[in-house]
Order: structure tokens, then sequence, then C-alpha cells
């Protein structure tokens, strides 16, 4: 060892092994200062950070072996930044600015207190037993006039945000960096990636000399971003009737290139080698064309739309047994995902652009409605009448990657081998920019429709009908497989007020309390599901799982005390399978739980 060196790295502060910097800003839009844009809030952000590690000192030595020249292989520095934006409005506050809208709003007022009074009289009756319809006619409406302005208030809140998550790792630098991280020496890398840029510095780096040119410097640069957009809004057309609608884009990205140090004949020419990019994302969107349309009906779509595209991209002249174009098959996944899109959505297949862009999100919807409760026939039975709704339906693309075969032809065919096993060059599909892992839909109504009540005896109960299904494509396989399910949902309530069990309270001295409320609860769903695959170049379809499945569910909840609880409880779940090699099964479960909870109850024995 030399011992020189070590005391002289001392009084030179070491050799720099790590830097890290990072910053972040935010700023608030001064919506708040403006006239009539005080209803906005938003704010945008912006952080970044830049890291910088040395590599083993083993390596700094490394020698070439085939020039016999000590060579560098650098060291590793990676940024990232994060963009933010958020953004809210207050749309009620924007119009109640005019006093146009302060009127109805001021009517609306009105009209909600003689419900609330109408329903006042209602419970009172119920309290004494003497129910009787009363037949009312509101006195506070609204003209067709202000029904038309006040339609413009039916948006009442917007929400957007927006969140981008980058980086890079740029591999290969020479120089240990300054006080703010570029290099001492040598320089680099750019002022603007270590603020955070994201732009492609692979050429400006070696034209510079600023990372190292060894063949064995094989660590791949890489870029890295994760992008999400979120939007809500809520809306009420009408009183007691609210709708959210939301839209929901995911982008992630990866971009990795080794080689990208690359040189010819002493010029920098990363373009060179190979370099990959995986991509996923997903969209919110809408498939009400097909939702009802069974799995069959959408496979033979698929084959429809896929010969009609086949035939418009390669042309009539030459096509197969099942009227495919020569280098179009139904296996080409340029042919097939447009057709499997438009299968689904309803629509005309067209050519598939540029598969990276996932296009715009369409909203998806809840809607509950509770004013069914305000006529008063029913607001003399009920405390609660909702009738429910909702939709989501979500198409997400996986494993979009750089094909290594189109970089090497880009614009050729594949080639096949005949019946005799001759192999005949240029006759398989076209050679695509980008292979793909599979594409899907997934879409649900839950519910397609549900009603939820409270009577006023404390009675409740709900009633749901359910609808999901799911429609992947394999890309691997050219498989299509579709998981369908609906559910029938039944839920029972009922409170029986102050019930008393056994003859005194425990803090009662022997006298009878004035009891617990008693919960009894009973949840009955009716499930039926069904798996298929079928393979698309076979044409064949079979069932390869499934069942029909019956969840019952009963329990009563009583509080003895304010530290004990009692719970009695009865399950039983029921399936049948719809595959051979699985048999029925029936459980069931039943008892009596006890809690008892340690801690303060207020008072003494």
């Amino acid at each position: 060892m030399d011992n020189k060196s070590i005391f002289g790295n001392v009084f030179r502060a070491g050799r720099p092994v790590l830097y890290n910097h990072r910053a972040q800003l935010n700023y608030k839009l001064p919506f708040q200062y403006l006239p009539y844009l005080d209803f906005i809030d938003a704010e945008i952000g912006y952080g970044f950070t830049y890291n910088w590690a040395a590599r083993s000192t083993s390596l700094l030595g490394f020698v070439d072996p085939q020039t016999n020249q000590q060579q560098s292989l650098g060291s590793v520095g990676q940024n990232t930044n994060v963009i933010q934006a958020t953004a809210s409005a207050d749309l009620p506050k924007f119009f109640g600015q005019f006093n146009y809208f302060k009127n109805i709003n001021a009517k609306l007022q009105k009209r909600r207190q003689e419900m609330d009074s109408l329903n006042n009289v209602y419970t009172k009756q119920w309290e004494k037993n003497r129910y009787r319809y009363k037949k009312y006619k509101f006195k506070n409406r609204l003209t067709p006039l202000q029904s038309a302005a006040f339609f413009l208030t039916s948006f009442k809140q917007l929400n957007v945000s927006y969140t981008e998550n980058n980086g890079t790792v740029l591999p290969g630098l020479l120089s240990a960096p300054n006080w703010y991280g570029s290099g001492q020496t040598l320089g680099g890398p750019t002022i603007g990636f270590l603020f955070g840029s994201q732009a492609d510095i692979r050429r400006t780096v070696m034209e510079n000399g600023w990372v190292s040119g060894s063949n064995y410097m094989t660590d791949p640069y890489v870029r890295m971003s994760t992008k999400e957009l979120r939007a809500d809004l809520q809306v009420m057309p009408m009183n007691d009737l609210r709708i959210d609608l939301n839209v929901l884009h995911t982008f992630n990205s990866n971009f990795s290139h080794t080689g990208f140090n690359y040189t010819n004949n002493g010029v920098p020419d990363p373009d060179f080698t190979f370099a990959s990019e995986l991509t996923t994302y997903s969209n919110t969107t809408m498939l009400l064309s097909t939702s009802f349309k069974d799995g069959q009906a959408v496979y033979q779509a698929i084959r429809e739309n896929a010969r009609a595209l086949s035939q418009q991209l390669g042309g009539t002249g030459a096509l197969d047994n099942n009227g495919f174009a020569q280098h179009y098959s139904i296996g080409n996944a340029y042919v097939l995902i447009p057709a499997f899109r438009a299968a689904m959505e309803g629509k005309s297949v067209t050519p598939m652009g540029n598969p990276k862009k996932s296009g715009f999100p369409l909203p998806n919807w809840r809607i509950t409605y509770s004013g069914l409760k305000n006529i008063p026939i029913i607001s003399g039975q009920f405390t609660k009448f909702d009738i429910l709704h909702g939709y989501t339906a979500t198409y997400t693309a996986t494993g979009i990657q750089s094909n290594v075969d189109y970089h090497g032809n880009p614009g050729g065919y594949y080639q096949t081998v005949d019946d005799a096993g001759n192999v005949i060059k240029n006759a398989g599909d076209k050679i695509n920019p980008y292979t793909f892992a599979q594409v899907g839909y997934v879409e649900s109504f839950s519910p397609l429709i549900g009603i939820d009540v409270t009577m006023r005896n404390n009675m409740q109960f709900g009633i749901q009908y359910n609808k999901t299904r799911m429609m992947v494509l394999g890309l691997v396989n050219q498989t299509l497989t579709e998981d369908a399910n609906t559910e029938y949902v039944v839920r029972l309530g009922y409170i029986v007020r102050n019930f008393r069990l056994g003859t005194a309270n425990i803090r009662g001295r022997g006298t009878r309390g004035k009891g617990s409320d008693l919960n009894i609860r009973g949840d009955i769903s009716l499930r039926d599901s069904k798996t298929s695959i079928m393979n698309i170049l076979l044409n064949d379809a079979q069932v390869t799982g499934g069942q029909r499945l019956m969840n019952i569910k009963l329990s009563a909840d009583y509080n003895v005390s304010e530290n004990l609880n009692l719970r009695v409880f009865y399950e039983q779940m029921t399936s049948k399978y719809k595959i051979s090699t699985a048999f029925p099964l029936s459980t069931i479960r039943a008892g009596i739980s006890a809690t008892f909870t340690f801690g303060e109850s207020g008072g003494g024995f």
C-alpha cells in the first residue's frame, strides 16, 4: 500500500465518489387577485435532481486488450425531473357573483325548505303511528327561463391534475463534478441535463468527448418517463341528480440504448446500434355500442374487420383461402389490433397510426338520483330512495417495443417455410416497426342499475345488478381471452331501536336500562362468471374457467355495554364450476362472537 497516497489524499479532500443536488419550485397562479376568476385555484411545480456516482477504483487502470492501452470506463450520472400541475374550479362561486343566479339559488333554497318541512311532518306522524298521506303542491318553482339558466349552474366542481416523472441515466462520464455538477476537466454533461432536461444528448456528449468511447463501456443510456392525467367533473343538472364524470390517462415509457458511444472511424454514430423502447399506456374509454354483445359476436367482428383491413393494405390481387392479402395475414399485429379495437368500440376499421400515441381519454361516470324521496307519496314511506348507476371502461396497451428485425431490415418481409420445408424469403408478413405484448379492454357497470332505500321504520333495502367483462388480445400467441361476469346483489338491514338484552344494564344497578340498537343485516349475491380463450390462428374457442357462485351472509350485532359487543352470524358460499376438472363446493360458517374492549367505560361497577 502506498502510504504517501493515503496522506496526500487527506490534504486534497479525497477522491470524489458521490455528488447530488436537487431543487423544487412551486408557483400558485394569482387567479384570486383577478376579477371574476377567483373561483379558479391552480398551482404548478417543477423539481429536478442530479446524481453522479464514481466507479470502483479497480476499473481506473483498465487496459483494452485489443489496443493494449489504458482506457477509462467513466462514471455514471443521472437526472430526474417532476412536473406537476393541479387546478380546480368552483363553478357555483363564479355564477354566485351575478344577481340573476343569486335569485335562482334563493328560490331553490326555499324549495328545499318546503321539502324538509314535509319530511319532518311525515317523520312525526311515523313516530306517533298516525301516518296519513297528504297531498301537497310546492309553492316555489322555477320559470322556464330560470330553468335554462339553472342548467349552467349544474356544473359544480372541476378538478384537473397532471403529473410527469422523467429520468435519464448517462454512463461513461469521464470528469469528476465541480461544486455545481459540471465536469472539472473535460466538462459535461450539459447545463440542461444538470437542471433535469430530458433532451437527447447522446451525440452531444460523444462529440465533445465527455463520455468514454471504449467498446467495453456497455452500460446502457436509459431514459424513463411516466405521465398521468386525471380530471373529475361534478354535474347536478337538476335537484338530487348527481353525475360524476372522470377521465384518466397513464403513459409509461422506457428507452434503453446499449452502445450509444459507438464511433465509426472516429465519428460518433449512435444511430448505428439498436435502441429499444418499451411503452405501456392506458386510457378511459366508452364501449356502449358493444357492451351487451357476447364474446363470440365480438370475435367474428374481429375476423371480418381484419379481413377488410388486410385487403385494404395489401390489395385483392393475391388472397389466401381465408381472404387475407399477402404480407398482411390475420397474425400481423398491425392488422389484428385495429380490427380488435374497431370490433370492441363498434366503429369502422382503419389502419393503425403511431402505436405509441394513446389518444385522448373518454369520460366514465357515476350517477346518483335521490329525488324520488321528495315526492310526497314516497316521502311518507321512505327517508332515502336512491337510484344508482356507474360505468367504467379502460383500454390498455402493454409491451409496445421497438422491433429489432425492423432496425436491420426496414420495410422488409419475414421469410416462410413451405410444406416441403423450403425457406421462401420475403413471403411472410411485413416487418413492423413495433411489436406488442397484449392490448385489452376492461368494462364494468357497477352497477348497471341499483336501488338503495331506507324506510321510516328503520328498514334498509338495496338491490344491484353488476356486469363486468374483460377482453384481452394476446399478440404473442394470437389469442383472444374473454372474462365475463354478471352479479345480482340484494342487501337487507333492520335496526331495532333500544333493544334490551337481559334484565339489567351493567351500570343500571339492577334496574332496566334504556337498551341498545340491534343491527340486523343480510347480504345475498349470485355471481355468474365465464372465461373463454379463442385461438385466432386456429379459429377455435373453448371455455377454460368460470363458476356460478352464491354468497349468503346474515348477521346481528348488539352492544351489551360500552365494552362488550355480541355478534351472531351465518355465512354460506356455494359454487358450481363450468369446467369438468373442478367439482362443486359448498362451505358454511356460523357462530357467535364476543368482543370485549378494555379501556375507560365512563364509570364504575
